[in-house]
């Protein structure tokens, strides 16, 4: 889990959806090297099920941050 963690935030640069795509919000897989919380958490998801962990154990939503923001995490 810590390994995954460490190699999805050194690869993925942050930038919100409305940089990266020009629209409010789109869940995608960070493959550019480019995203926002989902998209980080979409990539963390796929490679911690293709390690073994069963899907049913990586469940996402999304909480509200301490500015008040809607923020993706992986639990």
């Amino acid at each position: 889990l810590a390994t995954v963690t460490r190699e999805v935030n050194r690869r993925v640069v942050p930038v919100t959806d409305n940089e990266h795509w020009g629209v409010e919000d789109r869940w995608d897989f960070a493959e550019d090297g480019s995203g926002d919380c989902e998209d980080y958490q979409l990539l963390k998801r796929r490679a911690l099920a293709a390690l073994g962990v069963p899907r049913r154990a990586l469940r996402m939503t999304v909480v509200i941050d301490d500015e008040g923001l809607g923020h993706a995490v992986l639990i």
